[in-house]
C-alpha cells in the first residue's frame, strides 16, 4: 500500500466520520445526505482494503464496491436536489443509469463497452452535480460559496479519476494496470478527497478567518453610517445583507420593543434556531444577536428551501448582527452622550444666568423676599440679611410678620390690577432697632404653588430728607422774610413819607434797604450754586485772578453791611495770581465774612490773613474772635443744612459753608475749620497759583484737589505781580450812600 492510497484513505474515512458526526448532531435531510454520500466513498475503500487482506472474498466484494461506486453520482444527485431546484427527471434518470450500467457491467462479465458505459455514466453525473455545485455556489456569499465552489471541483476531479482509470482499464481489455494511470487517478482522487475535506469539513481557524475578513468587508455598508445615524438604518442595512447572504428576500429583525427592520413581507415568527444547532425544520431560521453574552435582539429569516453550509452564513450574520448591535448602542451612546453635553451646557447656561441674577439681585439694596402662601421665607437676597441683621438661614426661618409690622390697610395703595400693592410700615432689625420701611408686595407663582415676592426698603433717608427739606424751606422763608420785610418796609417809607423825613433818616432807610438787597442777593446766589451742584454742573470757571483786587472791593462791601465791625486785611506786600474765578472767590469771602460776623457778633474783629504756602499755593484765613466752634463739628460744618447746636439760635440756612467748600475745590483748592487756641474760629481755604501751563498745579493736600482737571489757561503772556496790599491796616469804613430825593 502506497502512500497514495494511504492518505486517499485518511482523506475520505474523515470526510466519512465528519458526515456521521453531523448527522448525529443535528438529524436533517441535509446532513443525512452528506453521510449518505461519503459512506459510498468509504464503504468502497473499505471493500478494497478487505480484498487486498482477504483475496478469497474479491469474487464477492468486487460486485459491491462497483454497485456502491457507481451509486456516489446518484447519491450526490440526490444532496444536490434538496438545495437545488433539478428537472424532475434528473433523479429518475441518473437511477435509471445507476440501475442499467450496474446490470450491463456484470451481465457482459465486465465487458469494454459496458465498462466504458459504466464509468461514462459515472463521469457525466458527477459533473452535473459538480456543475449544480457551482451554480448554487455562484447564488451564495462569503465561505459558503467558497465551500461550494470546492465541493464541486471536488467532484468534477473525483468524475474525472474514476474516468481516467476506468478508459484505461477498458483499453487493457480489464487486466493489469499501468504505473502512471494509477498515479493519475489516485492523485486526482486525492485532490478530490482533499477538496471534500476542506469543503466539508474544514479546520475552524480557516472558518474564523473567512468570516472576520467578509465581515470586515460587509460591515461597512450595514455599520458605517455616519455617526448620528438613527439605529432603524443600521438595523435595516443589517437585514438587507441577511436577505443577501441568506438567498432571501424575507427577514425580519425584532427585540422585546417590536420590529426594528424587516425585508420583504411574511416572514416567520419562529424556526430552526440553526446557531443553536436544534433543527425543528428547514424553512426558517433564528438567529440571536448578542453582544457580551448578552442577547439585544433576533434575526428570523424564511429560507424556503435547505441550504447546504448554512451554519457558515449564521457564524457571519452572528459576527454582523454583533457589529450592528455595538454600533447601534454606540450611537445610543453617542446621542446620550451629546444630550448629557447639552443638559450640561444647558444646566452651566442656567447656573451661570441664576449667578447673574442673583448677583444682580444682591447689588440691590433694598431687601428681596419670596414668601410661601403660610407666610414663610423661601428665599431671600443678601441685602435683606444686612437690613434685618439675620442671616439667609435665620430668614429662612422666619415669617413677614417678623421683620416687618402689619400692614395698614389706609396706608396701602395700588396702582392697579396688575400693580403690586404697596404700603408704608416700619421694620424691626435683630438688635430691637425699627426703621421706616416701604413694602411692594407682587403674587406669583413657584414650583405650581401662589407665592408673593416682597421688596422692602429702608426710607429712612427719605424721612431725613423730609425733615431736613421741611426744616430748610422754614428756615429759608424765615431768611428770606426777614430782607424782604426790611426792603418792603424801608421802600414804603420812603414813598409814603419820603418828602416829610430829613436826609439822614432817608440815608439810614436807604442803606438798610441796600444792605438786605446785598443780603437777599447772596442768598440767591448760594441756592443757584446749590442747584448747579444738585445738578451735577460746573459751579465755577477757572483762570487768573489777582488777590489784591478782589478782596478790597469784598470788605468795603461787607464792611457797609456790618459797620460796627472791624475788618481788616493782613497780606504781603506782593502775591501771585491764584486760579479761580473772581465771582466765586468773592462769594466764598463774602459768606465767610457774614457768617463771622453772624456767629461773632456785630461789633467783633474779623482779620483776614492772606499767605503764601509754598511752592504752589496761596491761603485766605479768616478769623474772629467770637464764641469759636467745636472740633468734633469742624467738618461736619460744611455739610448741607448742618446746624451747630451750640449756636442753633443764630438764623442761617445751613448752606452758606457748603457752598462756599463747592466753590473752593472746584477752582481746585481746599477748605478747613478749626477752632483757635485764644478763642473764635478760623475758616480758610487755599487756592493754587496760577501758572502757564496746560493743567495748573493745584493744592496737593486736598484730594479733591488733585484729582480735578482744569481748562488751560486763557492767555499764554506772563501776569503781572499784584500791587501790594497795605500789611495788617484796616480798612476804612464805607462811606455813607447819598441820600434820596423824596
Amino acid at each position: 500500500m502506497d502512500v497514495l492510497t494511504i492518505l486517499i484513505w485518511v482523506a475520505f474515512y474523515a470526510l466519512f466520520a465528519v458526515s456521521i458526526q453531523r448527522y448525529l448532531r443535528y438529524r436533517t435531510s441535509l446532513d443525512r445526505s452528506v453521510m449518505l454520500v461519503f459512506s459510498s466513498s468509504a464503504a468502497i475503500f473499505a471493500v478494497s482494503a478487505i480484498n487486498g487482506i482477504l483475496p478469497g472474498l474479491a469474487p464477492i466484494l468486487s460486485p459491491v464496491a462497483v454497485i456502491l461506486l457507481v451509486a456516489q453520482p446518484v447519491l450526490m444527485f440526490g444532496l444536490v436536489g434538496l438545495f437545488v431546484r433539478l428537472p424532475r427527471w434528473a433523479i429518475p434518470v441518473a437511477v435509471a443509469g445507476f440501475a442499467t450500467s450496474s446490470v450491463a457491467f456484470y451481465a457482459t462479465n465486465r465487458s469494454v463497452p459496458a465498462t466504458l458505459f459504466l464509468v461514462g455514466y459515472f463521469a457525466i453525473t458527477e459533473a452535473l452535480a459538480a456543475v449544480a455545485l457551482l451554480r448554487e455556489a455562484g447564488r451564495r456569499h462569503g465561505f459558503p460559496r467558497v465551500r461550494l465552489s470546492m465541493a464541486g471541483l471536488a467532484s468534477l476531479l473525483f468524475g474525472l479519476g474514476i474516468l481516467v482509470s476506468g478508459m484505461a482499464s477498458a483499453a487493457r481489455g480489464g487486466t493489469g494496470s499501468d504505473a502512471t494511470i494509477t498515479l493519475i487517478t489516485r492523485s486526482l482522487t486525492l485532490i478530490a478527497g482533499l477538496g471534500y475535506l476542506a469543503a466539508f469539513a474544514p479546520p475552524h481557524w480557516l472558518v474564523q478567518i473567512a468570516h472576520r475578513a467578509l465581515a470586515f468587508d460587509l460591515v461597512r455598508s450595514i455599520v458605517a453610517a455616519p455617526t448620528g445615524s438613527q439605529p432603524a438604518v443600521h438595523w435595516q442595512a443589517l437585514a438587507a445583507a441577511a436577505a443577501k447572504i441568506l438567498g432571501t428576500a424575507r427577514v425580519r429583525v425584532s427585540d422585546s420593543t417590536g420590529v426594528l427592520a424587516e425585508e420583504g413581507a411574511n416572514v416567520p415568527s419562529g424556526g430552526p434556531r440553526l446557531s443553536r444547532w436544534r433543527s425543528l425544520g428547514p424553512s426558517a431560521v433564528e438567529i440571536p444577536l448578542a453582544v457580551d453574552g448578552r442577547r439585544v435582539a433576533t434575526l428570523r429569516a424564511d429560507l424556503g428551501n435547505q441550504a447546504l453550509f448554512i451554519e457558515d452564513d449564521i457564524a457571519l450574520l452572528e459576527i454582523l448582527g454583533s457589529l450592528t448591535a455595538r454600533t447601534v448602542e454606540r450611537e445610543r451612546a453617542v446621542a446620550d452622550l451629546a444630550q448629557a453635553t447639552r443638559a450640561v451646557a444647558e444646566a452651566e447656561a442656567v447656573r451661570a444666568s441664576e449667578a447673574r441674577f442673583r448677583a444682580l439681585l444682591d447689588a440691590e439694596p433694598n431687601a428681596i423676599l419670596a414668601i410661601d402662601s403660610a407666610g414663610r421665607i423661601r428665599w431671600s437676597t443678601r441685602s435683606a440679611a444686612d437690613m434685618f441683621g439675620l442671616s439667609e438661614a435665620e430668614l429662612a426661618e422666619s415669617t413677614l410678620d417678623d421683620l416687618v409690622a402689619s400692614r395698614n390697610e389706609s396706608a396701602s395703595r395700588r396702582a392697579g390690577p396688575a400693580e403690586p400693592l404697596r404700603y408704608e410700615t416700619s421694620g424691626r432689625r435683630a438688635n430691637g432697632e425699627t426703621f421706616p420701611a416701604e413694602i411692594a408686595l407682587t403674587t406669583f407663582d413657584f414650583d405650581g404653588e401662589p407665592h408673593r415676592l416682597a421688596v422692602i426698603s429702608d426710607i429712612t433717608w427719605r424721612h431725613e430728607a423730609n425733615a431736613i427739606r421741611e426744616r430748610f424751606i422754614g428756615v429759608l422763608s424765615h431768611e428770606l422774610r426777614t430782607p424782604i420785610t426790611a426792603i418792603f418796609g424801608g421802600t414804603q417809607v420812603l414813598l409814603s413819607r419820603g418828602r416829610s423825613l430829613d436826609d439822614a433818616t432817608q440815608r439810614e432807610l436807604l442803606t438798610d434797604v441796600a444792605g438786605e438787597s446785598e443780603r437777599l442777593q447772596r442768598m440767591i446766589e448760594n441756592l443757584l450754586v446749590l442747584a448747579r451742584v444738585e445738578g451735577g454742573n460746573e459751579v465755577a470757571d477757572s483762570g487768573p485772578v489777582l488777590l489784591h483786587r478782589v478782596l478790597p472791593d469784598v470788605v468795603s462791601r461787607e464792611q457797609a453791611m456790618w459797620p460796627a465791625m472791624s475788618i481788616a486785611i493782613e497780606a504781603p506786600s506782593t502775591l501771585p495770581p491764584v486760579m479761580g474765578d473772581e465771582a466765586s472767590l468773592s462769594l466764598v469771602v463774602r459768606n465767610l465774612i457774614s457768617n463771622a460776623g453772624k456767629y461773632a457778633g456785630a461789633d467783633s474783629a474779623v482779620r483776614l490773613v492772606v499767605t503764601s504756602e509754598p511752592p504752589s499755593a496761596v491761603s485766605v484765613r479768616i478769623l474772629d474772635d467770637g464764641p469759636g466752634i467745636e472740633t468734633d463739628e469742624a467738618e461736619r460744618l460744611f455739610d448741607l443744612y448742618f446746624r451747630s447746636k451750640k449756636n442753633h439760635s443764630v438764623p442761617g440756612s445751613g448752606i452758606g459753608l457748603f457752598v462756599c467748600q463747592q466753590l473752593v475745590e472746584a477752582m481746585g483748592g481746599r477748605m478747613w475749620a478749626q477752632p483757635r487756641p485764644e478763642g473764635g474760629a478760623e475758616f480758610g481755604f487755599a487756592l493754587p497759583v496760577y501758572m502757564e501751563s496746560d493743567e495748573p498745579i493745584v493744592d496737593r493736600a486736598h484730594p479733591r484737589a488733585q484729582a480735578r482737571q482744569t481748562r488751560p489757561s486763557a492767555t499764554a503772556a506772563p501776569v503781572p505781580a499784584a500791587a501790594p496790599l497795605p500789611a495788617a491796616a484796616p480798612l476804612p469804613a464805607a462811606a455813607p450812600l447819598p441820600a434820596t430825593s423824596s
